[in-house]
């Protein structure tokens, strides 16, 4: 039986198998596994799907009470190299973050990012004593995706799921030249936050569950990982307005669902 730890957690193709060739050349016996991180379902534009990029990569090595001072080594180096680059994303997200961004000609306070995604990045902002969340579209490259305009794609978006109708942050404002969007925001925690903690309430499941009707009733998937989700005073909302056309593969019950347990979500930590 390999007992294990995991020595490195990857999206970098190159970085997965400098490591393999590390572990190899000192002859440190090691297993892998590769997971989906994006569903490559969910598109806009001709999809350009690079398995270099979609795909997370993890490394063990055998679990020991002690290691030689050789594996202490090489296990630093790779800690010291992981640290190295968070530390950098870190500085970098704090001295690129904007103070103020101006939609439609009014400002607005950017108080904290929240998240960046392959199309944008989203910032808890404020204005006159409101609290919104403001959407910057980016065009940063994206190795397994081509899009095409994606201020388009987010109301095209945004308009196809509210038919449909699934609960969602409403779109307060679109500033189509700068490329920014308004939304309402919805505060409370993710379903992955809850997952995690092991709290998520059953009408969580429920909810999202009863989305999948309406939804693949009208040809429609959207991207069911836990971050984009949030339980507020007892209504889910499916806060990422992205939704791309039905694909069996990954609907709720063969792709999402294996993200709302908790064994899954530790199994990619």
């Amino acid at each position: 039986m390999f007992s294990k730890r995991e020595v490195l957690l990857t999206w970098d193709l190159d970085e997965y198998q400098r490591t393999k060739s590390l572990l190899a050349d000192h002859q440190i016996e090691y297993t892998t596994r590769s997971n989906p991180v994006t569903n490559p379902g969910r598109y806009h534009g001709v999809p350009s799907i690079n398995a270099s990029a979609a795909y997370e990569y993890h490394v063990y090595v055998a679990g020991k009470d002690h290691d030689s001072p050789m594996e202490s080594s090489i296990y630093m180096r790779l800690d010291l190299d992981d640290a190295a680059m968070d530390s950098g994303r870190a500085a970098s997200a704090d001295k690129d973050q904007p103070q103020v961004l101006s939609v439609n000609g009014k400002d607005y306070c950017i108080l904290k990012l929240l998240g960046r995604g392959k199309g944008g990045y989203s910032y808890l902002a404020e204005r006159d004593g409101k609290k919104v969340v403001l959407k910057q579209i980016h065009h940063e490259p994206c190795d397994y995706y081509q899009f095409g305009n994606k201020i388009e794609a987010e109301l095209r978006d945004y308009d196809r799921l509210k038919r449909i109708g699934i609960p969602l942050p409403k779109m307060l404002d679109i500033d189509k030249d700068n490329e920014r969007i308004i939304k309402e925001y919805i505060d409370g925690d993710t379903v992955y936050q809850m997952v995690l903690e092991d709290r998520l309430p059953e009408t969580c499941l429920e909810q999202v569950k009863a989305m999948c009707g309406p939804l693949y009733a009208a040809n429609t998937n959207i991207d069911y990982f836990p971050t984009n989700f949030i339980l507020q005073d007892g209504t889910l909302y499916y806060v990422d307005y992205e939704c791309n056309e039905y694909m069996e593969e990954w609907n709720f019950e063969n792709w999402g669902v294996k993200y709302w347990s908790k064994t899954q979500i530790d199994r990619n930590k």
